[in-house]
């Protein structure tokens, strides 16, 4: 199994830029942003986010400018990049790329992190949706999807993304290197480049769907499955020195099994249950399967905490010890 991985050849979405207003630009077909949809502005008073004001001139503080809720900092050098510049950008290359029927199903996921200094952005596109069959008789269905990261306090570059949905469980599927675009904050976007990304992300949903029916047709025991947590995801040593999973990989163990055998789920024992149990690690914030997010000082920091449970779990799935699981078609 291979999955599909155009990184290196993408993407400066960012340099190169097309200058313009992209709040003037069509926005038809795919659903506008609405929580993700506001403003970032630089503050020419350097202030942080109690109001004090700071001394450091190299530091330019951003503000919402809908409700002036504190986003961060920044150096001189950075620009902020506006979610409805990358939606504009977005929706231009998608009307270019997929067709009006793909368009027209697309359905709209917004998340934020500490009061929108973090935005996710998610387009999932029913009409472009696939069936995925197990050796069981049981089977779910996977959706397409785009969108994009964005932030305005560093804690994340900007980065375009495609991936797939999964309709029984509603895990946003983290496949490997599948699709992810990253760029710095500079001062607009390429469109064309990002047209010929969307065209290339196309093709790769394709053979990401034939990737995925290989895991879902390769079969894995409970053994194979716990030795490779155990390998991968770390363990610890019990009392008599033996090896045993964390906290952690308990949990996704425990996880593994309920996706292969579980009445919600019923996958059977194959390599896609123990991607699930992954990418379902990286899609929810849930106590019951001991996959709770920490809180930290600020309340709304769950949207950036995934984000970076998935690109763990993005780099899990790209090894070897994981690929050579697959048994290919």
């Amino acid at each position: 199994m291979k999955y599909t991985n155009n990184t290196n050849n993408v993407l400066n979405l960012f340099a190169d830029a097309v200058n313009g207003d992209p709040e003037i630009a069509p926005m038809i077909n795919l659903p506008c942003l609405d929580d993700t949809g506001f403003n970032a502005e630089f503050d020419s008073v350097r202030r942080d986010s109690t109001n004090e004001l700071i001394s450091r001139d190299d530091l330019q503080t951003i503000w919402r400018g809908d409700n002036g809720a504190y986003l961060g900092h920044a150096k001189g050098r950075y620009h902020i990049v506006q979610n409805a510049s990358l939606f504009s950008a977005l929706n231009e290359a998608a009307k270019n790329t997929l067709n009006v029927r793909e368009i027209e199903s697309a359905i709209l996921t917004e998340k934020t992190s500490d009061d929108g200094a973090f935005s996710s952005v998610q387009y999932r596109i029913p009409a472009m949706r696939e069936t995925i069959g197990y050796a069981n008789g049981n089977s779910t269905e996977i959706d397409f999807t785009i969108g994009f990261i964005n932030s305005f306090d560093g804690s994340t570059s900007v980065k375009m993304r495609f991936g797939c949905y999964d309709l029984v469980c509603l895990n946003g599927l983290v496949l490997g290197e599948f699709e992810q675009a990253t760029g710095r904050h500079t001062a607009g976007i390429n469109i064309a480049k990002l047209g010929k990304f969307i065209a290339d992300g196309i093709t790769g949903y394709k053979d990401n769907i034939r990737a995925i029916k290989n895991m879902a047709a390769s079969p894995l025991t409970m053994d194979q499955a716990h030795n490779w947590l155990l390998d991968n995801i770390g363990h610890k040593t019990n009392d008599d020195g033996k090896k045993i999973l964390t906290r952690l990989g308990e949990s996704l163990f425990v996880q593994f099994k309920h996706e292969a055998q579980g009445a919600e789920f019923n996958r059977g024992f194959n390599v896609f249950a123990l991607h699930s149990a992954l990418t379902y690690y990286a899609s929810h914030n849930d106590a019951d399967s001991g996959f709770t997010v920490r809180a930290s000082g600020q309340t709304d920091n769950e949207a950036k905490s995934l984000d970076k449970r998935g690109e763990r779990v993005r780099r899990l799935i790209s090894r070897d010890s994981f690929i050579n699981l697959v048994i290919a078609a």
